[in-house]
């Protein structure tokens, strides 16, 4: 991923053109290299995440080839988003690693303990660079769009761009304060928060058609705000209504606290698996097309099957 991303960002004048506009594809095709290399690293790139833990471990027992491997192979992670020049891969992998990293602090020796600070630090101005680049590039080649997006009347700021970046860390909380208060019990049924299992029944003709029927749903639901990023709590709420969207965050929850609690013990590898799956959500439904991408989905089923016939190992 990294050559390719090193050719685009080289390549490509117009990130938003590029991405939105249909020309992923039409470049991809045109490239030396078949195109079923592509589709293999698109399914394979997201399960780049479940390296970290590794990489932690290794860390842990001063195995540093193994460590820098296993981060290689993560890193494809967000490479994999840089790719189409979108951002939530890129701030999903920094939000793993830093909770990793808090969850292995206590078991890292001094000396490794303050070079992966500098590998943090490293890794952040890295990304911050190439996020500033996406964002200032996309940001500045459509202003009629950017404008009627981010220029919220009771903001502030009067920047977009500035007023766009408040939006996603506050998970998008103008289109939850719109939309949360209108829900009247009609759902999607899972397929937005689940589309692995939408997908099966989609297949087996068993549910309805997977994606064109979320879609629908989700037109007749958010209207004129149909495509908009709603933030992971209102995406789930008009999905899987009030009682599984609860239980799913207070599971969330407590997971954490319990993970807080051990951290002053040895974590095993499956119980790693464990927090990445209890955070992919939350970190990655701050991008809704994150919530759409099945891949990132696959990362829970793996997680999940890891921590079952995993448990007690190290």
């Amino acid at each position: 991923n990294l050559p390719v991303c090193m050719f685009l960002f080289h390549t490509i004048a117009d990130f938003s053109s590029y991405k939105n506009g249909g020309e992923t594809a039409l470049l991809m095709h045109s490239l030396p290299v078949p195109y079923f290399i592509f589709s293999i690293l698109s399914i394979l790139s997201p399960l780049m995440i479940l390296a970290l833990p590794f990489h932690f471990r290794f860390l842990e027992k001063k195995y540093y080839k193994g460590a820098i491997i296993s981060l290689l192979c993560a890193i494809n992670y967000p490479l994999s988003g840089l790719i189409i020049f979108s951002r939530s891969r890129t701030i999903t992998f920094i939000g793993i690693y830093l909770i990793l990293f808090v969850f292995f602090s206590n078991s890292l020796s001094k000396s490794v303990y303050r070079r992966t600070k500098r590998v943090i630090v490293i890794l952040l101005s890295v990304f911050a660079l190439v996020l500033s680049a996406i964002t200032l590039n996309r940001f500045s080649r459509d202003q009629e769009y950017v404008s009627e997006s981010f220029m919220y009347p009771d903001h502030v700021f009067n920047n977009p761009t500035l007023n766009a970046q408040l939006s996603y860390l506050s998970q998008w909380k103008i289109y939850a304060d719109k939309w949360i208060p209108k829900f009247n019990g009609n759902v999607i049924g899972g397929s937005l928060t689940f589309p692995v299992s939408a997908i099966i029944g989609s297949i087996t003709g068993i549910g309805p058609k997977f994606p064109e029927h979320r879609d629908f749903m989700q037109f007749l639901m958010f209207q004129n705000d149909f495509g908009c990023f709603m933030g992971v709590s209102t995406d789930m709420l008009y999905d899987v209504g009030y009682i599984w969207t609860y239980l799913i965050l207070i599971i969330i929850a407590i997971g954490v606290h319990y993970f807080q609690n051990a951290k002053k013990n040895k974590l095993s590898i499956t119980n790693c698996m464990f927090i990445i799956t209890l955070m992919l959500l939350p970190l990655g439904g701050i991008f809704s097309s994150a919530m759409n991408d099945v891949g990132f989905h696959y990362c829970f089923i793996i997680c999940i099957i890891m921590h079952i016939f995993g448990r007690g190992s190290s």
